[in-house]
C-alpha cells in the first residue's frame, strides 16, 4: 500500500526521542510499515531521521506553540495536496488534520490526541470524518463535546527492545515525577504528596512550546531535602531511572486521554501510582495504584515499593510496535476500500 503518515510538526523527528511522544510514535508506524514493504511517504519537519526508501516531505518546523500551528501546518499541506488521492490510506496524527479539512472523503485516520475538554475551543478544527481516539475516555469525551463518532484504535506504540526493565538493576527506595513543565502535568502536587508521605522524589521535566517558565522554576524552587531536581535528561537516562525508581507518581490535575510518561515507565518495570482521572484507569489497569483520595494516593506510594514490577512490564505488551501496527494495517485496508465513519 501507498501510506502517507502527517504529523505535527514542532521538532525534527529523531531515532531517539526528545520528549517526542507524538513525533515518535509516528517515527516507529513509518518504519514498521517500511520493513513490512508498504510504500511510505512522511510530512515531517526539516532535519528528521528516516532511513532511506521512506519518502520525507521536509517542512519548516513549528516556530508557535501548537495550537499557533493551523499556519504551520496549512503551509506544509501545500507541499504535498496535489498528491493527496495518490494514497491508499492516510495516518494522520498532527493537530489541525489539515488534508479531511480541505479535501473531502479520504482514505484517513485523523488522531485526535486531546480531551476535548482540555482543548482551546474549537482551536484544534475537528475534522468531520474518521475520527480516531487513543483510549476509550477519549472516545467517549469526543463524543459528548462534539457530537460526532470516534472509534478508539490502538495507536499508542513503543519499541520495547528499548523501553525496557534492567534486569540488574537495583531498585532504589526513592520515586520520580516526568512531564513537561506545565501547571496541569502535577509536579507541585507530586512534590507536596511525596514530602507528606516521607518518601524522596526525583523531579524531571522540560519546557516545550506550550509551557510555562515561571512554573518551571517554581518547581526548582520546591526542590530540595528529600526531593531531587534532575530537570531534562535524555531519553537514555529517562529509562535508567525508571528502571530503577520505586514508582512513577503521574499527579495531572486533568483527566488526560492518555500519558506518554505512564507508557514509558510501564514498559520499563516501573508501577505508576496516580489520580483516578481520565484514562488513567484503562491505561495503567493493575500495573499500579489509581486513586481517588489523597489518603490513598499516600497509602499507595508506601505500599508500591512492594509491586509485582513484572505486571507492569506485561502490561506494556499491549503497545508493542510490532503488535500495534500490525493491527492497524486491516484499518487501513478498510479506509482504502472506502469505509468512513
Amino acid at each position: 500500500m501507498k501510506i502517507l503518515i502527517n504529523t505535527v510538526l514542532d521538532f525534527p523527528h529523531l531515532r531517539i526521542p526528545r520528549y517526542q511522544e507524538t513525533p515518535h510514535i509516528a517515527w516507529m508506524v513509518a518504519h514498521r510499515l517500511h520493513e513490512l514493504g508498504h510504500e511510505v511517504t512522511v510530512v515531517a519537519p526539516v532535519g528528521s531521521e528516516y532511513v532511506d526508501g521512506i519518502e520525507v516531505i521536509g517542512c519548516d518546523p513549528v516556530k508557535a506553540p501548537n495550537f499557533m500551528a493551523y499556519e504551520s501546518e496549512l503551509a506544509a499541506f501545500q507541499l504535498y495536496k496535489d498528491r493527496i488521492r495518490d494514497f491508499n490510506a492516510i495516518h494522520d496524527f498532527s493537530n489541525m488534520h489539515i488534508p479531511s479539512l480541505f479535501t473531502e472523503d479520504l482514505p484517513i485516520l485523523n488522531v485526535v490526541w486531546h480531551n476535548p475538554v482540555n482543548a482551546y475551543p474549537r482551536i484544534f478544527r475537528e475534522p468531520s470524518y474518521n475520527i480516531v481516539a487513543i483510549s476509550e475516555f477519549g472516545a467517549e469525551m469526543f463524543r459528548k463535546v462534539y457530537n460526532q463518532e470516534a472509534r478508539y484504535l490502538e495507536t499508542v506504540c513503543m519499541d520495547l527492545s528499548f523501553y525496557k526493565p534492567d534486569p540488574l538493576a537495583t531498585v532504589l527506595g526513592r520515586h520520580i515525577t516526568l512531564g513537561a513543565m506545565n501547571p496541569v502535568k502535577g509536579h507541585h502536587d507530586a512534590i507536596r504528596l511525596c514530602r507528606k508521605a516521607g518518601v524522596p522524589l526525583l523531579v524531571g521535566g522540560f519546557l516545550g512550546l506550550v509551557d510555562h517558565p515561571s512554573y518551571h522554576n517554581t518547581v526548582k524552587r520546591m526542590c530540595g531535602g528529600s526531593i531531587t531536581w534532575v530537570g531534562e535528561v535524555s531519553e537514555e537516562k529517562k529509562i535508567s531511572l525508571l528502571q530503577r525508581s520505586c514508582s512513577m507518581i503521574f499527579a495531572c490535575g486533568q483527566p488526560e486521554v492518555h500519558s506518554g510518561k505512564v507508557y514509558n515507565a510501564l514498559a520499563c518495570g516501573c508501577p505508576v501510582v496516580t489520580w483516578n482521572r481520565g484514562a488513567m484507569k484503562e491505561v495503567v489497569g493493575d500495573a499500579g495504584y489509581v486513586v481517588d483520595t489523597e489518603d490513598a494516593f499516600i497509602e499507595a506510594i508506601h505500599n508500591v515499593e512492594y509491586f509485582d514490577r513484572s505486571l507492569c512490564v506485561r502490561r506494556a505488551q499491549r503497545w508493542d510496535v510490532i503488535k500495534v501496527v500490525d493491527s492497524i494495517i486491516p484499518v487501513y485496508e478498510s479506509i482504502a476500500d472506502g469505509e468512513r465513519w
